[in-house]
């Protein structure tokens, strides 16, 4: 009886080995809802650029800037184990009309899996471009205003 505990026991200890070992396999990271989207404009200036991350395994990630035709590192953060992790990457991008172009790398630290975004273009516009949110908030007040006008002609009106 003991020496089947035993087996037992070995048997147990070399299964959670295995099971550790294959559990460690490398897979490729995944890059998903990347922020500016591209063909976007009306976006302010200085973005924030934004990626979702996933992956099991030590990872980088670089936000890229195409300038001109060439690829530069904006920034990188590297972390073990993004589960649906939000990584941010401030930018200083402060000209107006002008499209930036930006792309997401991510890979595991060895660099054998790894993952792109597809090139993403955006525009910042200037505030004028832009549609005032005053517009929107001046509309029903003055509304207001007019319809509470033409109550209290109505009331005044009425003979008791």
């Amino acid at each position: 009886m003991l020496m089947i505990r035993k087996k037992m026991v070995i048997t147990l200890i070399i299964l959670a080995f295995a099971l550790s070992i294959t559990s460690g396999v490398n897979s490729a990271p995944t890059l998903v809802n990347n922020s500016p989207t591209n063909g976007a404009s009306a976006i302010d200036f200085n973005p924030t650029l934004t990626a979702w991350v996933n992956s099991t395994n030590a990872t980088i990630v670089y936000f890229l800037y195409n300038n001109s035709g060439s690829w530069s590192t904006i920034g990188s953060t590297s972390g073990v184990n993004f589960s649906n992790e939000k990584i941010t990457q401030s930018t200083t991008w402060s000209e107006y009309s002008k499209s930036y172009t930006y792309t997401i790398n991510i890979s595991d630290e060895n660099g054998s899996n790894w993952a792109n975004s597809s090139a993403i273009t955006f525009t910042l516009v200037t505030p004028t471009q832009r549609t005032p949110i005053v517009v929107y908030a001046v509309i029903p007040v003055v509304i207001m205003f007019l319809l509470l006008n033409v109550i209290i002609k109505f009331v005044g009106k009425i003979k008791l």
